[in-house]
């Protein structure tokens, strides 16, 4: 959503400063229709972190899924294989007695807990606990686990909003006289659960039937409360562990999940299908991903794998497979599709080195999806909007940052969540580049390469815009890339910092922030020699969790010749809620030939003043993507009077520009200048037939791009015009039942 509602962010912050300070009573109200109670159990400040790794740690989980669609719950069943956190060869723990363990404590929420039991107790040794869910193969064996007769059956279960606390009763052996190394839990999830989301695939997302199972999906959205609503796991960055996953799941619906390979179908009985997943990578489990449906386009390893040279790894390509939930969204674009991310995957491995992960799906969501990508291990999900219009920029550049993430997020991981710097603002910057490098493999034309410069440029300068006009009016908490040192104790990571506000999905700085920290970073050293460097970086912490001062650190240790003071780097960037001088006090849209754009620059101030004339334009070729977002930004920034009623067709007109032809990102610009200068008669509520076209296309934009949508919500409200807030609350209505929490309440805040 980069470069879009700049704007608006300063009245995002005031319509959420003021839903704060009402009584929450007031908060349950909305605008128009039926009330629709928010949900605040995932609304608040910091996220809290209650499972108790200090004293155990979760090394496998062995999960059970069936999904019933019609209830819209998960029924599980997870069976825990447990050591102690600091254990020797035999598991026993070093320096602290075993028989102190009181309980163990689960992150969960939105998940009742019918039973727990202890299936074995540690006079296992370590080594034999590891072989009792490896090999893999052995998949009729781990089925059977879940019908093994527990040892004990008797535990006591302890819930609160948070947690699940299991301990030994009355009733049940010495809990505090054998540790617990295999814990079985049975548990169904809640409906409203933020951990899943139950939508419509149908194009049609408002208008469909709700008893139709078949048009129905289920995917896991990167909730601020991660996994704990899918099933009680450690929630910790810091505690990492395998998994293995049997999905129960209605005949013809299929399952893809965050696995070392395809899901593999074990059994059918009654119309239900049995798939076995698993992985050896140890990730956190908030890294867990599954979507199911019923696809009406997949395709199976449309790239297929090649060998190319990096030192003894042969790896420039994985096998990807394509799946779309709608086949409208991808079929006439699939060969440039294809293309494109071949492309990607080989300037990525040029550039990073070997793929961490071995395969690659990539899932079109609904256009209910929240966001416009989301990248997990072997998979990324993508919204149709990536793929309206034209694909450049949006969606050129939404792939490269995605595949990026397989790097920098997932395979080098943030020790502490709330540095979410280390991992997009690294992916902003492997945008450009892998970007760059993808387009000059399909060719060596001398035009074609100044365009890629000149478009980049264009970008940099859409960064920098949006990023001023966030730090102005963003809250100062989410300005700060880096946590206060004090708030851990004694060493536990307890609260994740501002994990639980629901504004944080709408701000760009960790992005956008921290892509120009690493440009900087770069221009130290030169980007040949700073790329060079990632590579070193990504294979020397492969699988671990850094924090920002250990990467400055390695930084400064590679290049010793630049003398740099870590400190004083950390305090200006990191620390500090501004930017610094250098970028501060750019003014962007008169200074495009600092990015490299003198020719755009004289093109768009020729194309503004003609239409402020209202001469004829004179036009080469059609502006591109980039160029019309500038012009639009400018026309935007000139609130004289001058541009008001017709005058916006003839832009439409002069320009040859058709809304269709063009992708969200040009689109939400063009709906911000429908509210603010075409229509002058809005509150008559007399319209002519462009003037119906016009409102009609906001209606539109608003339902089909729910991902990019919520800034033009704030525009409407804030235009004061009460026909436009009637179709922000009109729409809104219709949205409802497809909003994730976070949207919903900030939307709510908007509109009340």
């Amino acid at each position: 959503m980069e470069a879009e509602g700049q704007r608006f962010s300063k009245k995002l912050t005031t319509f959420t400063k003021e839903a704060d300070e009402v009584d929450h009573r007031e908060a349950e109200v909305v605008p128009t229709g039926e009330p629709f109670p928010i949900d605040e159990t995932v609304i608040g400040q910091d996220l809290p972190l209650l499972s108790n790794t200090e004293e155990v740690i979760v090394s496998h989980y062995l999960l059970q899924l069936r999904f019933c669609f019609r209830r819209k719950v998960v029924t599980g069943t997870v069976i825990y294989f447990i050591k102690p956190r600091n254990h020797d060869t035999v598991g026993n723990l070093k320096g602290t007695n075993i028989n102190c363990l009181g309980s163990i404590i689960f992150d969960s929420c939105y998940i009742n807990v019918t039973n727990a039991s202890v299936l074995r107790y540690h006079e296992l040794e370590h080594e034999q606990l590891e072989n009792l869910h490896f090999p893999r193969e052995l998949v009729n064996d781990k089925d059977n686990w879940f019908e093994v007769d527990p040892i004990d059956n008797n535990l006591s279960i302890s819930q609160d909003k948070w947690s699940v606390k299991l301990s030994g009763s009355t009733s049940s052996p010495s809990w505090t006289c054998k540790f617990p190394t295999v814990v079985r839990i049975e548990y169904e999830t809640l409906s409203e659960t933020p951990s899943l989301h139950w939508r419509p695939t149908s194009s049609d997302i408002f208008n469909y039937d709700e008893a139709e199972i078949l048009s129905k999906c289920v995917y896991t959205p990167a909730s601020p409360i991660n996994n704990r609503g899918l099933f009680p796991c450690q929630d910790a960055p810091t505690v990492m562990a395998t998994w293995e996953c049997f999905v129960i799941i209605p005949t013809p619906f299929v399952p893809l999940l965050t696995s070392d390979a395809p899901g593999m179908l074990i059994k059918s009985s009654n119309a239900l299908d049995w798939y076995y997943f698993y992985t050896n990578h140890v990730m956190p489990i908030s890294t867990f991903a599954i979507v199911i449906g019923v696809y009406p386009v997949a395709i199976s390893n449309f790239v297929e794998p090649t060998e190319a040279s990096e030192g003894n790894i042969t790896q420039a390509l994985i096998p990807v497979r394509l799946f779309s939930l709608n086949s409208t969204s991808i079929n006439l674009q699939f060969p440039q599709i294809q293309h494109h991310i071949i492309n990607v995957l080989s300037a990525a491995f040029k550039i990073l080195g070997p793929h961490p992960f071995s395969r690659l799906d990539i899932v079109i969501l609904p256009r209910c999806f929240h966001a416009l990508g989301l990248a997990n291990p072997y998979m990324i999900f993508l919204s149709p909007s990536v793929f309206t219009g034209d694909l450049d920029p949006l969606y050129l550049s939404r792939i490269p940052h995605e595949i990026s993430h397989s790097w920098f997020g997932l395979s080098v991981g943030a020790l502490d969540w709330s540095e979410e710097w280390l991992s997009e603002g690294f992916a902003t910057f492997l945008e450009d580049v892998l970007y760059k490098e993808a387009i000059l493999m399909s060719t060596i034309d001398v035009k074609t390469r100044e365009e890629i410069k000149n478009k980049i440029g264009l970008k940099k300068c859409l960064r920098l815009y949006t990023l001023q006009n966030e730090l102005e009016n963003t809250d100062t908490n989410l300005q700060i890339l880096v946590p206060e040192e004090s708030e851990n104790i004694s060493g536990v990571l307890r609260t994740i910092k501002n994990g639980l506000v629901a504004e944080k999905q709408f701000t760009q700085v960790h992005y956008l922030k921290g892509y120009f920290f690493l440009e900087h970073l770069s221009s130290l050293v030169g980007q040949a020699k700073f790329l060079q460097f990632l590579k070193i970086y990504v294979h020397k912490f492969v699988g671990e969790l850094v924090t920002s001062m250990e990467f400055l650190n390695f930084y400064t240790a590679q290049f010793p010749s630049l003398n740099i003071n870590v400190k004083i780097l950390n305090r200006d960037w990191l620390q500090n809620p501004k930017l610094v001088d250098m970028l501060a006090n750019i003014n962007i849209l008169n200074e495009l030939p600092f990015f490299n754009s003198d020719e755009t620059s004289k093109l768009i101030s020729r194309i503004f003043y003609s239409l402020q004339k209202q001469e004829h334009v004179q036009l080469a070729d059609n502006l591109n993507s980039f160029q019309l977002i500038l012009l639009f930004e400018k026309i935007l920034k000139n609130r004289n009077s001058w541009f008001r009623s017709t005058r916006l067709e003839n832009v439409r007109i002069k320009l040859k520009f058709v809304p269709s032809h063009h992708n969200p990102e040009v689109l939400h610009r063009w709906c911000e200048l429908i509210v603010k200068f075409y229509i002058t008669s809005w509150n008559c509520r007399k319209f002519n037939k462009a003037e119906i076209r016009y409102t009609d296309f906001l209606k539109k934009f608003l339902l089909q791009h729910p991902a990019m949508g919520v800034y033009l919500f704030g525009e409407l409200m804030i235009s004061e015009i009460a026909f436009l807030q009637e179709i922000a609350c009109s729409v809104y209505q219709q949205q409802l039942n497809i909003l994730d929490p976070e949207t919903r309440h900030v939307l709510h805040s908007m509109l009340s």
